[in-house]
């Protein structure tokens, strides 16, 4: 239950509608429905191209929660990853994050929340393909069922090794979840060239990652609001 925080409940369940959905198979066709049916998108761009030039992860699922600080980020990150898990939507979740402390934070929570048994029990109850998702480090062994909680840094030095292992070849399979998205995009553009390393790796053709869901609660590139 998402007890005071119904928002969180409306939030997960877009998403997973989303993600499922055959209607939208990538952000270019919802973005393109938002286009017509959300005239007040041609305010901000001059046209459905403009709009599509600022999303350089449009032919993927892929888009961008905001949430308020304090909101219960990890909260909603956790059940969505639960649920994609428990649906068989994908076998595995990584979790990336700017930081070693976020890191531990998301850990913490996520263990707690993979602890709890009532969670397990209802999940059991549900038919749940994964029932209790296995919380692991980029330094393990990723198996299916697992969510993998990890700093964007570490993907980039030791623990890397282990994130290259359990997901090239698999992305397709994957569900990544960027916490602090905000550090994602470059503030002026999104051409190949400029793009950040924590961009080009959920870019890379050698995961071929499909489904990707970023959180934030400061969801702009200077002061343009986020296109997704």
């Amino acid at each position: 239950s998402s007890g005071d925080y119904a928002y969180q409940l409306d939030a997960a369940r877009t998403v997973i509608r989303f993600l499922i959905s055959p209607k939208y198979p990538d952000l270019e066709r919802l973005a393109r429905e938002n286009w017509i049916n959300r005239p007040v998108l041609a305010q901000r761009h001059n046209s459905i191209d403009e709009l599509l030039s600022k999303m350089p992860l449009k032919d993927r699922k892929a888009a961008t929660l905001d949430i308020a600080t304090g909101g219960g980020k990890s909260y909603l990150m956790y059940g969505i990853a639960a649920i994609a898990l428990a649906e068989g939507l994908v076998d595995r979740v990584l979790v990336l994050c700017p930081s070693l402390t976020i890191e531990d934070g998301l850990l913490e929570k996520f263990n707690s929340l993979a602890g709890n048994p009532r969670l397990a029990e209802i999940m059991k109850e549900l038919g749940a393909v994964v029932a209790i998702p296995g919380i692991k480090r980029g330094n393990e062994t990723i198996q299916p069922g697992d969510i993998c909680i990890e700093n964007i840094h570490a993907v980039y030095g030791n623990a890397g090794s282990s994130i290259a292992d359990s997901f090239k070849g698999n992305g397709a399979r994957a569900l990544v979840m960027n916490d602090e998205a905000h550090h994602l995009f470059s503030p002026d553009d999104s051409d190949e060239a400029s793009m950040k390393k924590w961009l080009q790796f959920l870019v890379s053709p050698d995961y071929g990652f499909r489904y990707l869901i970023h959180v934030t609660g400061t969801a702009y590139t200077g002061n343009d609001y986020f296109p997704d």
